[in-house]
């Protein structure tokens, strides 16, 4: 398997089915920010989206779904997030 998560098995095929899908909507941004925020979790589309974000040579910025919104909100603020994905 390519990933454990949530108690489930991944093939390297879902991954790499699942990157190019995140791919495929962030090349549809009209303009994609250095930056992009992700809320994180231990999921497959997690992990999805953290492997497209860096395979499109961008930077991820992680953001915890279980601080406040107002510590979030702060992230996104200070580091300049143009698009964040949840």
């Amino acid at each position: 398997p390519a990933l454990w998560a949530r108690g489930q098995m991944h093939s390297y095929a879902a991954l790499a089915s699942a990157i190019a899908e995140v791919q495929q909507l962030l090349r549809q941004q009209p303009v994609l920010p250095p930056r992009i925020g992700l809320v994180t979790g231990d999921d497959l589309p997690t992990y999805a989206a953290l492997l497209a974000i860096m395979g499109l040579g961008h930077t991820y910025v992680p953001l915890n779904r279980h601080h406040p919104a107002e510590r979030n909100a702060a992230i996104v603020q200070d580091a300049e997030l143009g698009l964040v994905l949840a």
